[in-house]
């Protein structure tokens, strides 16, 4: 108390410390009426909370910028981030989110949006399996961003996490707390993560009310809860290991643990994601997403390859050239110099991070089994796989001349074929097939259709084959036609073959109508073409190439396209084996002449290429 107080008697002393009260009850009345009316100030209505969410992203930022208060700054963020998850990523991770989204991420968030739903408990869980690219981010996002944005606006109430190992499933969460504890941008808007130490462990998280758990798969999970809640989203982020997917048992037990266990987890408001690469054609991921109740996505890398072979072809030897101290230097010189024409057709996934020429270095460098595994989501299949692409004999056109490539051979191997290393382009007899297809030229058929594929060979005295071009191609029937000849100005075929089961009989009108407009022009147009009827399966066909192609008397081409080394390693289980189908019917085509059998080696084998 003052000392003036203190002076004076104890009635008016008393006096002064009603006063004294009565002004500090006036002042915090005051100060009430003033958080009051803030507060009222700052309240938004449903209408207005609608139209922050609806407005564009650089609308919403450029009025954020221009917000004098802070306070309502971050109200305006909170209301904003709960629905726009590209902003919520990129806002508050730009260390994890520094390059532009790929259409893998947006379309992740378009799918955790549209499962957004405001009663719990009432939802219906919803299955989702994602095959993406090694490198691509999907773990960074499914895995620790958007958990954190579950528990930031309490979407879910307990979250199970599986990964291959324990040690990976523990790094997760250790990702995720790390975030929770140190990211200054979320703890400014959203507060801090108050916890007890009981309730933080290495394997276990409770944040704002949402429980995180984390196991290895094959773990047994059954009955765990937390409070009255099942699990109501479990996450398998690369679950399998790339080892034991090799093995039929592994991926069987693996199958049965998903199947008993992970499937009978939770509750009929759980999602289930499953998300990784492909590791194996009969793997888990793999088997989930042909299931129907799954809503499954394929991504690759490389969506289309270029169109222009030859070039890529020349480029790749630049680049291999051991020779060259520069070649890498060299490599990438030849490519700016034709970077349209190399570029041409193609597409890929993440632009922005890797663009078709790093992509086509690393399958390079590091090989097309490994390449098409892990960031095409193609992978060996070692079990049903007839063609080994590492395992062709291989040539190389300089000139005029066809140069084969030496290969380590076995003792008994032919010693003729193996000194005959060059064979001249006009020693050949040319051959060419046309596999044909409708071609769809727009929308979703565009990417999924049948290609067709045009197979060159040339025929040499000695009986062996030599694959000189394969164009392949989803393109309309008259397109197909207007290739045929423009091939046939180049290889001048003695014998062009066109398969006429179906619908392809139908292509015999046009041809025969591009060859009057080609007479009519001067151009050339005469073309022997042979009808062909298919009456064997087609996967049948096509394998009884296959001793001949192990023997070595057929070769490839180095400069063939991807596509069709790709269709090669996934027969008979790909989705596509149009290129194949073509080279098997200009192989017959050719082998309707007789075969210099003394030449051919002392192979029991080789009456399989007789009998094409």
């Amino acid at each position: 108390m003052p000392m003036a107080a203190r002076s004076l008697s104890p009635r008016y002393r008393t006096c002064a410390n009603s006063a004294s009260s009565a002004l500090a009850s006036s002042a915090y009345t005051k100060d009430v009426d003033l958080h009051r009316r803030v507060k009222q100030r700052m309240a938004l209505t449903q209408q207005q909370i609608q139209i922050i969410r609806k407005s564009s992203t650089k609308k919403f930022l450029g009025s954020l910028a221009s917000c004098k208060n802070a306070t309502l700054k971050k109200k305006l963020l909170r209301i904003r981030c709960q629905t726009d998850l590209a902003l919520f990523a990129r806002y508050f991770f730009p260390h994890h989110c520094r390059l532009p989204f790929s259409q893998l991420h947006r379309d992740i968030f378009r799918n955790y949006r549209a499962r957004m739903c405001d009663s719990l408990l009432e939802r219906q869980g919803q299955n989702w399996s994602v095959a993406a690219p090694r490198g691509s981010a999907k773990s960074t996002l499914t895995t620790l961003i958007l958990p954190i944005h579950d528990i930031l606006y309490q979407l879910e109430r307990y979250i199970v996490i599986i990964s291959a190992t324990l040690k990976q499933a523990k790094q997760r969460l250790k990702n995720l707390k790390a975030e929770l504890l140190t990211n200054e941008l979320l703890r400014e808007v959203y507060g801090k993560f108050p916890h007890k130490k009981k309730d933080w462990s290495v394997k276990s998280i409770n944040a704002n009310g949402v429980q995180i758990d984390v196991f290895s798969a094959g773990t047994e999970l059954r009955g765990i809860t937390h409070h009255e809640f099942r699990p109501t989203k479990v996450i398998l982020d690369d679950c399998e290991d790339s080892d034991a997917v090799e093995s039929a048992e592994q991926r069987e037990k693996l199958l049965a643990w998903f199947q008993e266990v992970i499937e009978n987890l939770g509750d009929r408001y759980t999602h289930l994601d499953v998300i990784g690469t492909i590791l194996h054609p009969e793997s888990l991921l793999a088997t989930l997403l042909k299931r129907p109740d799954f809503n499954g996505n394929i991504y690759r890398s490389i969506i289309q390859f270029s169109e222009n072979t030859a070039l890529w072809g020349h480029w790749q030897a630049l680049y291999t050239n051991l020779a060259d101290a520069q070649r890498a230097t060299t490599a990438r010189l030849f490519f700016n110099a034709h970077r349209q024409e190399m570029l041409k057709g193609t597409s890929v996934l993440w632009q922005a991070k890797e663009d078709y020429y790093e992509l086509i270095c690393q399958m390079t460098t590091r090989g097309r089994r490994a390449f098409f595994k892990e960031k095409q989501n193609q992978p060996y299949h070692p079990e049903s796989r007839i063609f080994d692409p590492e395992h062709f004999n291989y040539f190389r056109i300089e000139g005029d001349n066809i140069v084969r490539e030496c290969r380590a051979r076995s003792e008994t191997a032919d010693a003729g074929a193996a000194r005959q290393q060059q064979v001249s382009l006009n020693d050949l007899t040319i051959f060419g097939f046309l596999d044909s297809a409708l071609g769809s030229s727009r929308g979703k058929r565009r990417q999924s259709g049948d290609y067709a594929a045009i197979a060159t060979v040339g025929r040499d005295p000695h009986g062996y084959l030599y694959v000189l071009d394969l164009w392949v191609k989803r393109t309309p029937p008259t397109k197909q036609i207007e290739q045929l000849f423009e091939l046939h100005q180049r290889w001048h075929y003695q014998l062009f073959g066109i398969e006429t089961n179906c619908f392809q009989k139908l292509l015999l009108l046009p041809l025969e109508e591009e060859r009057k407009r080609r007479k009519q022009a001067g151009e050339q147009w005469d073309l022997a073409v042979r009808e062909v009827t298919h009456k064997q399966n087609k996967v049948e066909r096509i394998m009884r190439i296959e001793p001949a192609v192990a023997n070595g008397w057929i070769v490839f081409n180095r400069q063939l396209p991807a596509l069709f080394f790709q269709q090669s390693e996934e027969f008979p289980c790909g989705s596509h084996d149009d290129a194949l189908d073509a080279l098997e019917g200009a192989i017959s085509l050719s082998a309707r002449r007789p075969i210099n059998h003394q030449a051919m080696g002392t192979r029991k084998s080789y009456k399989a290429l007789r009998h094409f």
